[in-house]
């Protein structure tokens, strides 16, 4: 087995043993085509649907409040769904700007990232609930947006898996190519020092 060889294989098992490369499943993964927005781009865009959407839906609501001057509890849970998603969803926006660029050293990882719209699902499914019950005061405009905030919700989580996933790809990419270098880079200090040596038909090695 050559150097080379051997080299490549030490790195391809060193990155199947490192603890610090975490790896995303593949299950429900969908590769994006050339030419196609990027799942980072897909994730940003059902965020900022999400956001109008809690917008539209707590306003809709205040104003059907205000129009009737009267609320019971579940109505002042569905003005708090539409106002607590509305200030969520700003929290991502923002987060993803800031971190921009620093995602593997930002405590705001794509992982991370992912978990949280999740929760946000979580949130507002029981939320969508209340706002189409049959006693709600909500108007036919809020109950249409709040389900698109839920289903916005649903498919930014799926492209923040995706955008996790493309991640991590890459970390794993960088770091294959980190150990390839530094394999070839032994093995060429390996060859200096093998031609430095002298052989057994040089002089000073018969002198010896």
């Amino acid at each position: 087995v050559s150097r080379r060889g051997a080299s490549e294989k030490d790195s391809a098992r060193a990155l199947e043993m490192s603890p610090d490369i975490p790896i995303a499943p593949e299950f429900f993964t969908r590769r994006v085509k050339s030419g196609e927005p990027s799942s980072v781009a897909r994730k940003l865009m059902a965020q900022a649907v999400l956001w109008f959407a809690s917008l539209v839906s707590f306003a809709s609501m205040a104003d059907s409040i205000n129009t009737l001057n009267s609320c019971n509890g579940a109505c002042w849970y569905c003005l708090v769904v539409g106002v607590g998603s509305f200030g969520y969803t700003i929290f991502l926006l923002v987060m993803n700007y800031v971190s921009e660029g620093s995602r593997d050293k930002s405590w705001f990882s794509p992982r991370f990232e992912m978990q949280l719209m999740l929760v946000l699902v979580v949130w507002w499914i029981p939320g969508v609930g209340y706002i189409s019950s049959a006693g709600t005061i909500q108007s036919g405009v809020g109950i249409v947006f709040s389900w698109i905030a839920l289903l916005a919700g649903v498919y930014g989580t799926y492209q923040a898996y995706n955008s996790w996933q493309e991640f991590e790809s890459m970390r794993l990419a960088g770091s294959n190519r980190a150990l390839r270098v530094a394999g070839d880079l032994d093995e060429e200090l390996a060859q200096a020092v093998y031609d430095s040596a002298p052989s057994e038909s040089d002089p000073e090695f018969e002198a010896r």
